[in-house]
């Protein structure tokens, strides 16, 4: 007789109790994907405004942009890179939780 757990015994045997480190690797790894992505898109919606101020290149004085000019396209810009920012946002949350551990079901309802 085998006094091992049947959990035990599964993992060893490859039968589908081993799934789900599998499942919980792939969670993982989907999770820290959105997170990366979710940052890269709240960086791009800085740079959609910051993109409106326009570069600092070696102009003239003449040739400058006008404060009224820049106001103007950032305000413009900045609801887009709001929408940018907080979907950014929402999907860095998302894989944030996807990263975590589940939570075991024993005692899950229980408060005590």
């Amino acid at each position: 007789m085998d006094a091992r757990a049947p959990e035990d015994r599964a993992a060893e045997n490859g039968t589908p109790g081993d799934r789900a480190p599998r499942a919980s690797a792939a969670r993982r790894r989907a999770g820290t994907t959105l997170v990366v992505a979710g940052l890269a898109l709240v960086l791009l919606g800085v740079f959609h405004v910051l993109n409106a101020v326009g570069s600092y290149e070696s102009r003239d004085f003449a040739h400058r942009k006008r404060d009224y000019e820049v106001r103007r396209t950032v305000h413009e810009r900045f609801p887009g890179a709001l929408l940018r920012g907080l979907s950014g946002l929402g999907l860095a949350l998302i894989g944030a939780r996807l990263r975590r551990p589940p939570a075991s079901g024993d005692g899950a309802a229980e408060d005590g």
